[in-house]
């Protein structure tokens, strides 16, 4: 479990005319305004009116009036690596789910991809996007809720993660500064998720850079990654029609994959051992026949001639 490292900073720590003399404060800073906008900042400069918010080039202007909270990114910790734009999303997204809350059931949100990997094991990580799953009536309040967030939000149906194996279980958690906990896909199960890609430019250039630290940062043995590639055998069906080219880009993912980790298996291998560990519980449990066991095959199989049988031709009447 981790979490922001943010610091709420009371309104002074912006406002003030001590600070407002600074013509520059460095950041990273999360910004809340009045209307419920929330801005990340790598810098801010005062201005007569309010501040100038700085991020990768945009700028944002704020009155001061506007201001709501002001959170000082811990320069100690490693979210101070991450993109003020990311967090700043995930701190619109926890005030957009804590009033969801207030009326509905308790929901979560699952971030996966490489937002995901910005807040666990690669926090130098950027994206221009923020992939998360949610629910359908949560999707819907997010759609109509009034505000912009400096990464675009992507919101995305569970199913899209059916053929990976049970990566509820490995999921981690991300904390905002209001307690609400985040899940995060495993960053092994967001590799997994990569070789499902269908554009092979896009997997060349987006997935197998991430895939590559991925492996570098966890060093996962041979057993582990095994596992992840055989545990769901839905992974590697052929369905007929236009899906019958995602099995096609599924299995040119793999191929890469173990050639460049596995090299010592084939794809074949890979599907035999799905298959094998699909049946497994099955034949454990008694609910396949066992293979008939064959002896004497040659004596069993020789046809057993009766000796008092006439073979000779039926004389004609």
């Amino acid at each position: 479990m981790a979490h922001f490292a943010l610091r709420g900073a009371p309104k002074r720590s912006i406002c003030s005319p001590m600070n407002r003399n600074q013509s520059e404060m460095k950041g990273p800073f999360i910004i809340v305004a009045k209307t419920g906008a929330v801005f990340g900042a790598t810098h801010v400069e005062a201005t007569p009116e309010g501040y100038t918010i700085f991020l990768k080039g945009i700028q944002h202007q704020l009155k001061a009036r506007d201001l709501e909270i002001v959170y000082a990114v811990d320069a100690r910790k490693p979210a101070a690596r991450i993109d003020p734009g990311l967090i700043s999303t995930l701190v619109w997204l926890e005030n957009a789910l804590v009033e969801f809350n207030r009326k509905n059931p308790p929901t979560h949100i699952t971030l996966f991809g490489a937002g995901s990997l910005a807040f666990t094991i690669l926090p130098e990580r950027s994206t221009n996007d923020l992939d998360m799953i949610v629910s359908d009536e949560l999707a819907a309040f997010l759609n109509a809720y009034d505000a912009s967030t400096d990464v675009v939000v992507e919101l995305l149906d569970e199913n899209l993660l059916l053929l990976l194996g049970p990566w509820a279980t490995r999921a981690c958690e991300v904390i905002g500064p209001r307690g609400t906990a985040f899940r995060l896909v495993h960053p092994l199960d967001t590799a997994m998720q990569k070789l499902l890609r269908y554009d092979e430019e896009r997997f060349i250039a987006k997935d197998q850079p991430d895939i590559e630290q991925i492996i570098a940062q966890l060093e996962p043995n041979e057993a582990s990654l095994i596992n992840l590639l055989t545990e769901n055998p839905a992974r590697y069906a052929r369905l007929m029609g236009r899906f019958a080219a995602q099995a096609d880009a599924i299995e040119r993912n793999t191929r890469w994959f173990l050639h460049r980790f596995l090299p010592q298996l084939t794809f074949e291998d890979i599907i035999r051992q799905t298959g094998d560990r699909a049946v497994a519980p099955a034949s454990k449990a008694g609910l396949l026949p066992s293979a008939p066991k064959l002896t004497r095959i040659q004596t069993d199989l020789r046809p057993q001639l009766n000796p008092r049988m006439n073979f000779n031709p039926p004389e004609q009447l």
